[in-house]
Parts: structure tokens; C-alpha cells; sequence
């Protein structure tokens, strides 16, 4: 209350003389105010405590999130690391997706049809479209992250080298080279189907570039292709798959399923060459029916598609061998890793086991001077050896810890080295596409050029892979070799703990001096130092001797390579032969539809040599793996047996060992030679499999030159049409011309009889034409011939003259010459039973180029001629045109025929207007 006196007074005016003093009390009036403003104050007051609070527990617990963040980082390192990646490479993707203006290697997808393109689609053409726009984009989306998710990283040597024992190395080993077979032809197959696509692309970008194609064609062809390619391998994954599940479910034998499954693999991989070959022909018919390019334009473009495809399939089959001697080598050089790695550990567990036998002999000198110590060497070698035994079983147990922790982390390495390679090798090949494909464009490199750049990109990009392989065989290997060394280490300081401990212990009970200790010791060392000599010695004669074996599977992986290169040389040559004499005989061919027939005889005879050749290997080790396996399986059993011998009277567990090590014996020698008779079957299997080929290859043949006759023939009678209409329009226009009298009855005449005039001026040129080419044709012949006898009879000659150095009898030589010469007489006759055959059909070949000339030159003659009586006459369009179609009409033409012929002698009078003018 002094405090509002106070204040009160404070305020009193400096004129007042009095002041009344009144005690302030609320009014009650006011109280509930009062009571809501304080209430108020504290709520805000408490809000504002409460926002601290939370914002302090909030950012505890984002702290708290980060820390637990930050540690699944670390955990998942390789999760980081590879999302990084795949990003960096989705934004270098879309920069060049941005950069590119015309060639690119994504899908493209067809446009939808307008009135310029001379033709309107309808709802469904366009429904149609439009799905496969969207299964385009689809795909492009799923190819993207199949590149990035889904990459093989290759198979690692560790999971081979950390198996516990030599049959289950071998099987690893064996399957994981089967795998790598399958692999490799799945790739190639793949890049084949990749490069078909790129070929048809340039081939149609280059015609889009010059106009000769509409954009509509160009976009709907290349989609149609790309999206049959991936219908291909897809299909027929997805039923080999579903066929190979069927057959698992049906067959039990093994052996039966194997040969089943093989059978499967091999049908479905010869599926897949032919739907690309129809494919291919498909595309070819497409070209010729709706492009609207001339039927000369579209051949010779097949041709150029098919003699590229031909020379790319060529690269595949020498790709494929150079893999499949990579393979090779690899398995010698793993076989090699697994052979002295077999080798340490028989000699670990070996010196092991000898270790108690050593100590037992240098201890026994001991026992010679005190009989009483035997007991308690005994006991203490027994102690010994069961220290041993446990120190071994922990080794053990530690060994495959630390094999599979490094065998996870070095595995890992290998995935994460394998994907960046490919990750750069996928933008290495994007860059050199465009950049290709553009130098295509611009006319600074041909179609050849741009197949042999791809196939040598391939090529460079599978032995980066297989570089990056061996460098990560080469690393594991080094990595694990340097653990056991480590763990061996470990384990010898052990033994040596355990061996002073024992000496130490015989020494004190045969109550021997210090000094005699000392040399006790010092002797035993150097005998166990003798020892360890001998088992080094042991280990080096042993490696040398693996050494030599591989060195001989090395000899004759190259005998068999030089005898596989001799048969497939033998085959082709054998080809060439076929192929060269069929075409001999084979008259009415143009030089172009010879060309073709050969490129795709030999695109087709690249397919079955490496159809064949990638059969035999891959069966090949599938019998491997089988060997293998059974092995593997034979080895489980015989321990097995020696874990229940143990458990037998220790009597009888020598004699009991030694029958069970000799059927052991006996059961892989039979083994081995079942699987020589395998092999010895597959080679038959394979002779009657090339020959089944060839006789499908000589149908094949047989259907090409059949088509390629059709297409001569259709040629003829195109050719023969068009000389009758062209002489039914001359017909007409002389009609028209005389009943019209636009000349006088002479001058027609004259024109006519001029007319013919150059006709038969025109027939005697080229009959002279073909006389002299006939002369030249069979001097050459006659030359080649004589020739060939002169070569004949001096071969002959010469084989006499050495038979009369080398002293040969009178009457053998006699007998010789004799048979020598009926020998001479016989080739001189198949001679020229060759020359009458050659000469019969270059004759033909000569009369029909000649005749082909003459009715070209007849033709184009006629066409001139009715384009100076049109001129002359003064005829305009819509008159030619009437003329044409009923010419076309009474020679039994088509439509196209008649506009094709009314568009060439409109324009031939077109110019010939001009060139008056000028």
C-alpha cells in the first residue's frame, strides 16, 4: 500500500495543497478479467517453453537419425557406391540424349500416319502404333535398368579355391566353365541381333538422308525390326525355360535329362539363327513391296545388308573361337590354382599327421639308456597328439571363418571393379554410335566401315572383360594364399610352443643335465630341420611335375585346336567347291544375283560353323561337369567308408583300407573310361550332327537359287511385257498418225522404213558384238586348256625322270610309265569333257547378256522413236496417256506398267521440247 501512496504523491500537482489520500481496491467487477489476462500470459508463456522443448527433442532425434543413417551407410557401402554410379551414368545418359539431334541408340518408335505420307491410318492402325510406342519406351526403360541392376559380374575363382576338398574344387570349376560357355553364346547371339538392327538402321537412315524414304517408313521399320529382335530372345528364353522346367519334372534318370536338356539347348539355339534369317528375309520384302524404291534399288541394298551381315557373322565366328580359347586358357590356368592348392593341403595334413612320428623317433633314443621313460613318453606323446589334434580342428574352423569373410569382401571388390568397366564400356558405346553413325550421315564412312568399327568395339570391350577377369582371378588368389600363409603362420608358432613344451617335459623325466638338454634339443632341431627340408624338396618335385602336366594339356589343347581350325577349314573349303560348281551350272544368274546367292551362302555357312562349333564345346564340358560331379560323389562315399572304418577293430582296419582304396581305384578308372566312351560318342554324335547340317545347308542352297531363278524369270517377263507394249503404243501411234493424216501417206512410209533401218543396224551391231566376245571367249578357253596339258605332261615327265635317278628296274619303269600314261590320258579327257562344259556355259551366259543388250537397246530405240512421233505429231498428255493405257490393256499389262511407260515418254518429250528451244 506505501508503494501506490508513493506513486500517488508523485503525481500531485506542485499547486495542490491538500491531498487525500484513498486506499485503491479492485472493483469486483473486474476480477474475472484480471483472472483471464494472468491465465493468458501463463499459456503463452507455456507454448513458448513447449515449442523449445520439442524443437530440442526434435533436434536430438534428427541427430539421433542421422547417426543411424550415417552407420547403414557405412554397413551398405557398396549399395552407396553403386547408386552413385548408375546415377552418374543416368545423367551422362540424358546429356547425350539431349545432344543428339538425329542418330541415337535408343528405340525409336513410329510416327503416326498423315496425309503426307500418302496414306491414313485407321483407329486401329493407329491403336497399333501407338502400343508399340509405348512398349518401345517400356523397353528402353527396362534395358536401362537390366544395364545397371542386373549386370553379371563374372564368375570368381574364390568360391572354387575355398571348397573344402579337390572334388568339390573340380566340380565348381567345371560348372562354373560351363556356365561361362553358355554365357558367351547367349552374348553372341545378342550382339548378333544388336548388329542386324544397326545394319537395317544405317541402311534406312542413309535412304531417309536422301529422300528416297518417307519418315514414317524409316521410324515403323526400325521399331517393327527392334521389336522382333527382342521378341526373339525373349520368346525363346521364355519357352526353353518353360520346356526345360517340363523335362526336369518328367525325367529322373540323370544322364537321360542331361542328354535331353542338351538336345533342348542346341534345338532352341538353332531357333533362334533361323528366325533371324526370316526375319532378315522379311525385311528384305518389306524393303522391295513398301518403300516404293525400284525393284534394282531394293536388290542392291539387300545385297549391300546381306554382304555386311555375311562379313559379321564371319567376326562372330572367329570371336567365338578366340573366346573359346580364352576359356581354354582360363580353365588351365584355374585347374593349375586348384591342382597345387589340392597339393598344400594334402602335404599340410600330411606333416600334421607326421609331426607325432618324428618326436616318437628322436624320443626313443631317449627310452634306449632307461626303459622306465616309455610309459611316460607315451603319455606324452598321446597328450601331444591330442593338442595337435585340437589345434588342427580350430585351424580348421578358423581357415573357412577368414576364407569366407575375404571370400564375401573379394567378391564384392569384383562386382563393384566388373560394373564399372561395364558402366564405361556402355558409355564408351554410346559415344562411338553416335559418332558413327554421324560420320555415316555425313558421308565420311560407308556401311563396312561402320560394321567393322562395331565389331572391333565388341571385340575390345569383351577382352577389357576378360582382362578385368583375370587381373580379379590373379588378386583373389594372392589374397586367399596370403591368409593361409598368415593362419599357417599362427599355427606354426603353436606347434613350436608345443614341441619346447614336450621336449622340455622327456628332458626332465630322463633327468638330464643342462647341457644335455641343450643338445638334445639342438639335435632334435636339426633333425626336424632335415625334415622340413625333405618335404620342401617333396612339395618342389611335386610342382614341378605339375608344371609338366599342364604344359601337356597345354600341347595338346593346341593339337586340338590345330586339328578343330583344319576341319573347319576342310568344311568351308568343301563349301566354296559345292557353291562354285552349282553356280556353273546355273545359267540366266546376273553377276549381282551371283553376288548374292554367294553372300548368303556364306552367311549361312558361317551360321552352321558356329552353330556346330559352340555345340561341340558346350557338350563338351558338360561331360566334364559330369565327370566332375560323379567324382565328387564317389570321393563322399569313400569317406564316408573310412569315417565307419574307423569306428571298426583297429586289426582290421589296415587290411579293410586297403580294399576300399583299390575299389576306390577301380571305380575312377571306370569312370574315366566312360567318359572317353562319352566322348568318343559325342564326336560321332557331332560327325552325324555336321552331316544332317550339310544336307540341310545344300536344301538351303537349293532354295536360294530357287528364288533367285523366280526373280530372273519375273525379270524376263517384265522385260518381254514392256517390248510388247512399247510396240503396241508404236502400233497405235501410226495408226493414229495415218488416219489422221498429219502427214503425207510418203513421209510416213519414209519414217518407217527409216526406222527399220536401225533396227537391223542396231540387231547386225550387237550380233557383231556377241561374234567377236564368242572369238575371245574361246581363244581364252583354248589357251587355259592347252596350258593345263602342258602342266600335265611335265608333272608326268618329271615323275619319270625322278623314277630313272632313283635307279627304278627296267621293267618297273616301264610298267610305271605305262600306268603313268593312262593316268595322262584320263585327266586330258576330264579335261576336256571340263573345257566343252565351261565353254557350253559361258555360251550360254554370252546369249543371254547379249540378248538382255539387244532387247534394252531394241527397247529404248522404240522409245525414242514413238517420242518423235508424239513430238512430230504434236500429241499432247492426255492423248499418250489414252494411247498407253490402251496398249497396256490389249498386251495383257498391268496398270503399273501403263503409268510407269506414259511417265518416262512424257518426259521424254518434255525434253526433247526443251532441247528444240534451246
Amino acid at each position: 500500500m506505501s508503494t501506490i501512496s508513493n506513486m500517488a504523491a508523485a503525481y500531485v500537482p506542485s499547486d495542490c495543497t491538500v491531498l487525500n489520500v484513498i486506499e485503491w481496491l479492485p472493483r469486483d467487477d473486474t476480477l474475472p478479467g484480471f483472472v483471464v489476462l494472468t491465465f493468458l500470459g501463463f499459456f503463452v508463456i507455456g507454448a513458448i517453453l513447449a515449442l523449445l522443448v520439442v524443437r530440442c527433442a526434435a533436434r536430438e532425434v534428427e541427430e539421433h537419425n542421422q547417426r543411424k543413417r550415417a552407420e547403414k551407410q557405412k554397413k551398405k557401402a557398396k549399395a552407396k557406391t553403386k547408386e552413385h554410379i548408375v546415377l552418374v551414368h543416368i545423367e551422362k545418359q540424358e546429356d547425350t540424349k539431349r545432344s543428339t539431334t538425329f542418330f541415337t541408340q535408343n528405340k525409336i518408335s513410329p510416327l503416326p500416319a498423315t496425309e503426307e505420307d500418302g496414306f491414313i491410318q485407321d483407329d486401329a492402325g493407329s491403336k497399333a502404333t501407338s502400343d508399340t510406342s509405348l512398349r518401345s519406351d517400356a523397353h528402353i526403360a527396362e534395358e536401362e535398368t537390366a544395364s545397371t541392376e542386373t549386370e553379371e559380374y563374372g564368375f570368381s575363382i574364390i568360391e572354387i579355391l575355398t571348397k573344402t576338398s579337390s572334388e568339390q574344387m573340380e566340380v565348381e570349376l567345371q560348372g562354373q566353365d560351363l556356365k561361362s560357355v553358355i554365357e558367351m553364346e547367349d552374348n553372341l547371339l545378342k550382339q548378333k541381333g544388336e548388329t542386324f538392327v544397326h545394319i537395317w538402321r544405317m541402311i534406312l537412315d542413309v535412304l531417309f538422308n536422301n529422300g528416297r524414304i518417307s519418315e514414317i517408313y524409316r521410324r515403323e521399320s526400325i521399331a517393327k525390326l527392334e521389336q522382333a529382335v527382342e521378341d526373339i530372345h525373349r520368346n525363346n528364353e521364355l519357352e526353353h525355360e518353360k520346356e526345360s522346367k517340363r523335362l526336369r519334372s518328367e525325367i529322373e534318370d540323370p544322364s537321360q535329362l542331361e542328354e535331353a536338356l542338351e538336345s533342348l539347348h542346341s534345338s532352341y539355339s538353332k531357333k533362334i539363327v533361323s528366325e533371324f534369317t526370316e526375319l532378315q528375309n522379311s525385311a528384305a520384302n518389306d524393303l522391295k513391296e513398301k518403300s516404293q524404291l525400284s525393284e534394282e534399288e531394293a536388290n542392291a541394298i539387300i545385297m549391300k545388308v546381306q554382304s555386311n551381315l555375311a562379313a559379321s557373322e564371319k567376326f562372330f565366328v572367329e570371336e567365338q573361337t578366340r573366346q573359346s580359347m580364352v576359356l581354354q586358357e582360363k580353365l588351365l590356368r584355374r585347374q593349375a590354382l586348384v591342382q597345387l592348392r589340392d597339393q598344400m593341403n594334402d602335404q599340410e595334413t600330411e606333416a600334421i599327421e607326421n609331426l607325432p612320428k618324428k618326436h616318437r623317433e628322436a624320443f626313443d633314443k631317449l627310452c634306449q639308456d632307461n626303459q622306465n621313460l616309455e610309459s611316460q613318453r607315451d603319455e606324452i606323446l598321446s597328450e601331444y597328439e591330442q593338442d595337435l589334434a585340437r589345434l588342427q580342428e580350430n585351424h580348421e574352423h578358423n581357415v573357412l571363418a577368414q576364407q569366407n569373410k575375404l571370400a564375401l569382401k573379394l567378391k564384392q571388390k569384383r562386382e563393384e571393379r566388373i560394373q564399372l568397366l561395364a558402366l564405361r564400356q556402355q558409355q564408351e558405346k554410346e559415344e562411338h554410335y553416335k559418332k558413327t553413325c554421324q560420320q555415316v550421315s555425313e558421308g565420311e564412312m560407308d556401311l563396312e566401315a561402320f560394321v567393322q568399327e562395331q565389331t572391333n568395339l565388341k571385340k575390345k570391350h569383351t577382352m577389357e572383360r576378360e582382362d578385368e577377369e583375370g587381373q580379379a582371378d590373379k588378386t583373389e588368389a594372392e589374397e586367399l594364399e596370403r591368409l593361409r600363409q598368415h593362419l599357417e603362420e599362427e599355427r606354426e608358432k603353436k606347434i613350436q610352443s608345443y614341441e619346447e613344451n614336450i621336449v622340455k617335459k622327456m628332458a626332465t623325466m630322463a633327468q638330464l643335465s643342462n647341457e644335455d638338454v641343450q643338445q638334445f634339443m639342438e639335435e632334435h632341431r636339426k633333425d626336424m630341420a632335415v625334415y622340413n627340408d625333405k618335404l620342401e624338396e617333396t612339395k618342389s618335385q611335386q610342382r614341378s611335375q605339375l608344371k609338366e602336366r599342364i604344359e601337356a594339356r597345354k600341347a595338346k589343347l593346341e593339337r586340338e585346336r590345330a586339328q578343330h581350325k583344319n576341319e573347319q577349314t576342310q568344311l568351308i573349303t568343301q563349301q566354296e567347291e559345292v557353291i562354285d560348281q552349282v553356280l556353273k551350272m546355273q545359267v540366266g544368274l546376273t553377276e549381282e544375283a551371283r553376288k548374292q546367292v554367294m553372300a548368303e551362302h556364306e552367311q549361312n555357312l558361317m551360321n552352321l560353323n558356329n552353330h556346330l562349333q559352340i555345340t561341340r564345346l558346350r557338350q563338351q564340358k558338360r561331360l566334364e561337369e559330369r565327370l566332375a560331379q560323379r567324382k565328387a560323389k564317389l570321393a563322399e562315399m569313400k569317406k564316408s567308408q573310412e569315417e565307419e572304418l574307423s569306428r571298426n577293430d583297429p586289426d582290421k582296419q589296415e587290411s579293410l583300407a586297403k580294399e576300399q582304396n583299390k575299389a576306390y581305384e577301380e571305380e575312377i578308372k571306370k569312370l574315366e573310361n566312360e567318359h572317353d566312351k562319352a566322348l568318343e560318342d559325342l564326336r560321332r554324335r557331332l560327325a552325324l550332327e555336321t552331316e544332317e547340317a550339310l544336307k540341310e545347308q545344300d536344301k538351303k542352297l537349293g532354295e536360294i537359287l530357287g528364288k533367285h531363278q523366280v526373280g530372273v524369270a519375273r525379270r524376263d517377263e517384265i522385260i518381254r511385257r514392256q517390248n510388247e507394249t512399247i510396240k503396241a503404243i508404236e502400233e497405235k501411234m501410226v495408226d493414229k498418225i495415218t488416219k489422221e493424216g498429219t502427214f503425207a501417206e510418203n513421209t510416213t512410209e519414209k519414217i518407217l522404213k527409216q526406222h527399220q533401218r536401225q533396227i537391223i543396224k542396231l540387231e547386225t551391231k550387237i550380233n557383231e558384238a556377241k561374234q567377236a566376245q564368242e572369238r575371245n571367249m574361246y581363244q581364252k578357253l583354248e589357251a587355259k586348256r592347252l596350258k593345263k596339258e602342258k602342266a600335265l605332261s611335265a608333272e608326268m615327265n618329271d615323275k619319270a625322270e625322278q623314277q630313272k635317278k632313283k635307279g627304278v628296274r627296267s621293267a618297273t619303269r616301264v610298267m610305271m610309265n605305262s600306268l603313268a600314261q593312262t593316268q595322262l590320258k584320263h585327266k586330258l579327257e576330264e579335261l576336256r569333257r571340263e573345257m566343252e562344259m565351261e565353254l557350253s556355259k559361258q555360251k550360254e551366259e554370252l546369249n543371254r547378256i547379249m540378248e538382255e543388250k539387244l532387247m534394252e537397246e531394241l527397247q529404248l530405240h522404240e522409245k525414242n522413236f514413238i517420242t518423235q512421233l508424239a513430238s512430230i505429231s504434236h500429241m499432247n498428255e492426255e492423248e499418250i496417256a489414252k494411247i498407253c493405257k490402251e496398249a497396256v490393256t490389249e498386251s495383257g499389262g498391268d496398270q503399273q506398267t501403263s503409268k510407269k511407260i506414259s511417265k518416262d515418254l512424257r518426259k521424254r518429250i518434255r525434253n526433247t521440247k526443251q532441247d528444240a528451244v534451246v
